[in-house]
């Protein structure tokens, strides 16, 4: 029987001996390449795994093996190593995967600016610090720790990518590469997720897919005078405006008139009974909190949700988030700023959607109704066109072949109720992961456990003032230690 409380100190030491290297990294830029077309010039992600190379090196751990960093011309690298089971015997692997590249930093910045990171009252703050940096140095002290303990343990390999924020293009080229020198993996852990409070650890059910694509709506050949040609000549933006109002979203109201949704027909999927009721069962846990870091809450309600003290609303909420379809408008081509603005009439509008899309949707199929939808008798016969699209599945564990088994989610919550008096939550995410749909295809019919350190609630990822707890992530990193310990139970 493994000692939770032995696991814990021998993490707690490595994760506070680490934290000098951990501020290195968080420190460094790493805009992921979609955000900074001269990545590769810059050299920030090459930096960043040189850094991780060295530590490793400077750890002297015997069963770290195969340690290197795969480069390729215009392709982002990737940190790659193994560590081998003190069992010769033992063939059963896992692959943990993690990244290293940022979206941009954004704004209001208080307790650090996101390129200086800093530790502060048990936080270590910077931007990425919770979103993905740490994992390094959770599997580094998991192995550490289960072998200083002399605990058993699977073969492990190590895969940090450094294109996950710009949709994971090069992974496959980096897996493969990975797959060359390890081809067999019966398991895959992911630490890429956040739960909504700090009183839960949590594994992920499912998250959403990706219909993403320019929306281009043209009626002139140039810019005309608003006061000479305004309503003779049709505004694009009008015409754009009208696609989206009248043949892709309908708002609903609920019969009391308090909830509102925004629902959109061509891309629904059916939400089953055992949905409903697991989606409710994790709103009476975690209620309100689960939206508790909207930003714009002061200002606009949350679709569906319009009494702190309602169940329901919650849960109208939550499923909205997970589920069900949305879309968000990204940005516009030319458009000038408020300032600069003139009377004059825009010969074309180009905008840039983004849909979320239901777990099990087909992608194609939904990606088809809406072109057919947005290009059927355009007003004023204008012309449409749609470009560069972008299409990823989404993913649900419990319908695809990837499916996590039941013993493994018994086993880590386990360990979680020991160390922090909570079972594990498994929640539907609203975000998208392309990284696992690669993964996937590579790796038929293997199990994915997809879970993180992070939380939303005080850890904020992605936004200003991020950071990670430390306790919390020596607490996380403990719980994945002691089931990783008890693979035996559940390889089969």
């Amino acid at each position: 029987m493994v000692d939770i409380l032995k696991v814990r100190e021998k993490i707690q030491e490595f994760i506070e001996d680490s934290e000098e290297v951990f501020l290195k990294i968080a420190a460094m830029k790493n805009l992921s390449k979609i955000y900074n077309p001269n990545w590769e010039k810059d050299g920030d992600f090459l930096s960043c795994f040189k850094i991780m190379e060295e530590y490793i090196n400077s750890l002297n751990i015997p069963a770290i093996k195969n340690l290197q960093i795969f480069q390729e011309s215009s392709v982002t690298p990737a940190l790659f190593f193994s560590a081998t089971s003190s069992d010769v015997k033992e063939s059963y692997t896992i692959l943990m995967y993690s990244h290293i590249d940022k979206i941009p930093f954004g704004t209001g910045w208080t307790r650090c600016q996101p390129e200086s990171p800093r530790i502060v009252d048990g936080y270590l703050y910077g931007r990425g610090t919770s979103n993905g940096l740490y994992a390094i140095f959770t599997i580094l002290g998991m192995i550490k720790a289960l072998d200083e303990l002399s605990l058993p343990r699977p073969n492990i390999v190590i895969l940090i990518e450094s294109s996950f924020e710009s949709g994971s293009p090069d992974l496959l080229t980096n897996l493969t590469k990975s797959l060359n020198i390890i081809p067999t993996i019966n398991q895959v852990i992911c630490l890429d997720t956040w739960t909504p409070t700090n009183e839960h650890f949590h594994y992920m059910k499912s998250c959403r897919g990706i219909i993403s694509f320019n929306l281009k709506v043209t009626t002139g050949l140039k810019p005309v005078h608003s006061g000479g040609f305004g309503g003779i000549i049709p505004d694009p933006m009008m015409i754009f405006n009208n696609i989206l109002s009248n043949k892709i979203e309908k708002i609903e109201k609920s019969e009391d008139l308090k909830a509102t949704n925004i629902k959109i027909p061509e891309l629904e999927v059916d939400i089953t009974e055992s949905q409903q009721k697991e989606c409710q069962e994790i709103c009476n846990i975690v209620g309100f909190k689960m939206y508790a870091m909207i930003v714009y809450e002061t200002i606009s309600e949350l679709i569906g949700s319009k009494n702190e003290d309602s169940k329901e609303d919650f849960l109208a909420a939550y499923i909205n988030g997970v589920l069900r379809p949305s879309y968000s408008i990204l940005g516009f081509e030319d458009m000038p700023d408020i300032e600069n603005a003139s009377g004059s009439l825009k010969p074309y509008i180009n905008a840039r959607l983004l849909f979320r899309t239901p777990p099990s949707l087909d992608i194609n199929e939904g990606y088809e109704k809406l072109e057919k939808l947005i290009k059927e008798n355009p007003p004023f016969e204008a012309k449409i066109e749609i470009s560069d699209v972008e299409l990823c599945y989404g993913f649900d564990l419990e319908e695809n072949n990837n499916n996590m088994s039941e013993k493994m989610v018994n086993i880590f919550s386990g360990f979680c109720n020991q160390r922090i008096g909570n079972e594990a939550l498994g929640l539907r995410l609203s975000r998208s992961m392309p990284c696992l749909n690669y993964l996937s295809a590579k790796l038929k019919n293997v199990p994915f456990f997809v879970t993180g350190a992070g939380n939303t609630y005080f850890g904020n990822p992605r936004e200003s003032n991020e950071g990670i707890q430390l306790s919390t992530l020596i607490d996380f990193s403990t719980c994945l230690t002691c089931y990783i310990s008890e693979y035996n139970k559940y390889k089969e």
